[in-house]
C-alpha cells in the first residue's frame, strides 16, 4: 500500500476498513493508527449486534431496490446466503 492510501485513510479518521484483503492491512500496522482491518462479514455482524433494526431496514430498503431483476424476501435472503 502506497503512502498515499494511508494518508488518506489516517485523514479520513476511520475506525475501521472494512475489506476482504485483510492480507494488506495487517493488524501490526494498522493498529499503530488506531485503526481495526475487519472482513466484510465480521462488520455486518457487529452492525447488526449494535442496531438489529437499522441494518434489517436498510437490507429491505436494498432488497426493495433491486428491479432487474427484483428479489422476493426469501430470495433476497438465498442471495445473501450464498455469498457467504
Amino acid at each position: 500500500m502506497t503512502d498515499t492510501c494511508w494518508q488518506q485513510r489516517i485523514l479520513a479518521r476511520a475506525d475501521v476498513i472494512v475489506t476482504a484483503n485483510l492480507r494488506d492491512f495487517p493488524e501490526e500496522i494498522v493498529g499503530a493508527f488506531g485503526i481495526e482491518a475487519q472482513h466484510p462479514d465480521e462488520f455486518i455482524l457487529n452492525l447488526l449486534d449494535l442496531a438489529p433494526g437499522i441494518v434489517a431496514a436498510a437490507a429491505e430498503e436494498h432488497r426493495q431496490s433491486l428491479k432487474n431483476p427484483g428479489k422476493t424476501l426469501p430470495e433476497y435472503l438465498a442471495t445473501l446466503e450464498i455469498q457467504v
